[in-house]
C-alpha cells in the first residue's frame, strides 16, 4: 500500500488563510505531536482577510500549523480513525465578522512508530535544549507497522506530519474534499 504525507494545497490564490489574534495560552505545538489536550478555550478564533482569499476549503491553511478541517472532511477522518480530538473553531471574516461556519480543529492521536530513519533523508541539528533533532527532508515508512492503518503521525521527534494511505487519500478524492496535497512517501 502507499502512504502519503498531507499537506496544505498552497497552489489556489482565493484559498482562505486563517490567522489567529489570540491564542488564550495554547501553545502552538500542543495540537500537532499526536498527544491528548485538556484544555482546548472556545473563546479561540481564527479570522481571514477575504481580499486575500475568499474560498473555504476542507482543510484550511492557517498560522497555527493546526489541522482545522470541514464537517465533510472531519466526517471522512471519523470514517478511519476515532483516536482524535474534535474542538469546534469559530472562524471570521476580519472585516464583515461573517462566520465560516462547521470547522474543527483535529488532533490526531494514532501515533505509530514506523520511522525508518536509516533510509529516510535526514540532517542532525544539536540544540542546547533538546540535543541531537533529526530533521527530515524525506520520510520513509516500515510498510510492515502499518497493517490496518489508514491515518497516523510518528511517535515524538517526528510527529508533525501527518501521514495518510492510499485509501484515505481515494475517500478524500471520491469526495470532492480540498485543501490538501498528498506527498507519496517511500515504504520499506
Amino acid at each position: 500500500m502507499n502512504y502519503y504525507k498531507v499537506m496544505t494545497n498552497t497552489s489556489k490564490e482565493n484559498d482562505i488563510i486563517c490567522h489567529y489574534e489570540n491564542d488564550y495560552g495554547i501553545e502552538q505545538n500542543k495540537l500537532i505531536i499526536g498527544e491528548p489536550f485538556n484544555s482546548w478555550d472556545s473563546r479561540f478564533e481564527f479570522f481571514y482577510d477575504s481580499h486575500e482569499g475568499n474560498e473555504p476549503t476542507d482543510m484550511l491553511a492557517n498560522d497555527k500549523g493546526w489541522l482545522v478541517v470541514s464537517e465533510r472532511l472531519k466526517n471522512v477522518i471519523l470514517k478511519f480513525t476515532n483516536k482524535l480530538e474534535l474542538y469546534k473553531v469559530k472562524i471570521f471574516e476580519k472585516t464583515t465578522k461573517e462566520e465560516l461556519i462547521n470547522y474543527h480543529v483535529v488532533n490526531i492521536l494514532n501515533v505509530v512508530d514506523a520511522l525508518s530513519l536509516e533510509d529516510s533523508d535526514y540532517f542532525t541539528v544539536n540544540t542546547k535544549e533538546k540535543g541531537s533533532i533529526h530533521i527530515i527532508n524525506r520520510h520513509t515508512l516500515l510498510e510492515k507497522k502499518l497493517q490496518g492503518v489508514n491515518i497516523f503521525k510518528l511517535p515524538p521527534n517526528y510527529n508533525i506530519p501527518l501521514f495518510v494511505s492510499d485509501e484515505f487519500k481515494k475517500a478524500v478524492e471520491n469526495n470532492g474534499l480540498t485543501g490538501m496535497d498528498f506527498l507519496q512517501v517511500k515504504t520499506v
